[in-house]
């Protein structure tokens, strides 16, 4: 469901403007008719970020599908379908709900007689300014089916980049896993014979043994807090990281860190020069094409410069 502002008029002449929810306009439309008002204008209504929102990509577009949709849409526009019937297609292959409803206005929007890339910009979430910028050059030059070609090649080009990172990535984070188990497993189990060992020799211990006995001991009797503790400091983490000074922190973080620096590099700069190279193609401005690379740039410096 989408979260829709609307403007709509009675029979009697009177404004009424409120919001409300609807699985697209069309709806929205027979839903304020069957209580005595006309449809006069509506606004699409982002949803609000909620800093306390910890949910993992619930209700995204993921970029398989968006892959699915491109590379569809340049079969069909190929085989001479129109765009109205092109989506209707679509919609009914989509998976996700969230997609459906929103093909599904893009739909209504195009037969009505609006122009597809202002349609497909009331998503951003879902086509970005990258994208939405070469659909409009496409309707303007009237090469609508390369340009779905060059965004279908674009979109796996990223999906193969991410799926290479998310592998290089991988068994670092497993050593890092099995480094805490084995730290867990320490703590808890060795650590407390340790100090019943060094206690019955009656020996001087060094200070530093003495510091890691006594934080072996204090975590066996506080063993909830090696649970509540990771908990707690990586969801701060989270919080920080979604705000502005967070975010670009752990960006120059990121660019100095000796492993993590050169997937960073690589993978910005590889996203620069793509889509920078699918706009200047697609005959966008040189400063229009570098405004909208500039924002699919995910290192605040890279972004900058």
């Amino acid at each position: 469901m989408a979260n829709y502002f609307y403007v709509a008029k009675s029979f009697d002449g009177e404004t009424k403007t409120g919001n409300t929810e609807a699985l697209n306009e069309r709806e929205l439309a027979q839903s304020l008719k069957s209580r005595g008002l006309v449809l006069i204008k509506t606004v699409l209504k982002e949803e609000k970020k909620n800093w306390l929102n910890f949910s993992i990509g619930g209700h995204r577009v993921s970029l398989t599908d968006k892959i699915m949709i491109t590379k569809n849409l340049g079969v069909m526009f190929s085989a001479g379908l129109s765009l109205v019937k092109s989506f209707d297609i679509l919609a009914s292959q989509a998976r996700s709900k969230e997609l459906k409803s929103a093909l599904l206005n893009i739909k209504d929007r195009v037969s009505k007689g609006e122009n597809f890339s202002d349609t497909l910009a009331s998503y951003p979430h879902i086509f970005s300014d990258l994208f939405v910028n070469m659909v409009k050059v496409g309707e303007e030059s009237g090469t609508l089916d390369e340009v779905f070609q060059v965004l279908s090649l674009q979109l796996q080009k990223e999906h193969e980049l991410r799926s290479k990172i998310r592998n290089a990535m991988a068994y670092p984070m497993i050593i890092v896993l099995v480094m805490i188990a084995v730290g867990i497993v320490i703590v808890t189990f060795v650590l407390p014979n340790l100090n019943v060992f060094f206690s019955s020799l009656s020996v001087e211990i060094p200070i530093y043994t003495k510091i890691v006995l006594a934080v072996g001991a204090f975590l066996a009797k506080n063993w909830y807090l090696m649970i509540v503790g990771p908990i707690i400091f990586f969801g701060g983490i989270y919080l920080i990281l979604r705000t502005k000074g967070g975010k670009n922190a752990a960006d120059a973080l990121f660019l100095k860190i000796p492993i993590i620096s050169p997937i960073i590099k690589k993978n910005n700069s590889a996203m620069l020069i793509r889509s920078l190279s699918s706009l200047v193609a697609a005959s966008v401005p040189l400063i229009t094409s570098l405004e909208i690379t500039a924002k699919t740039m995910g290192n605040h410096y890279y972004k900058e410069a």
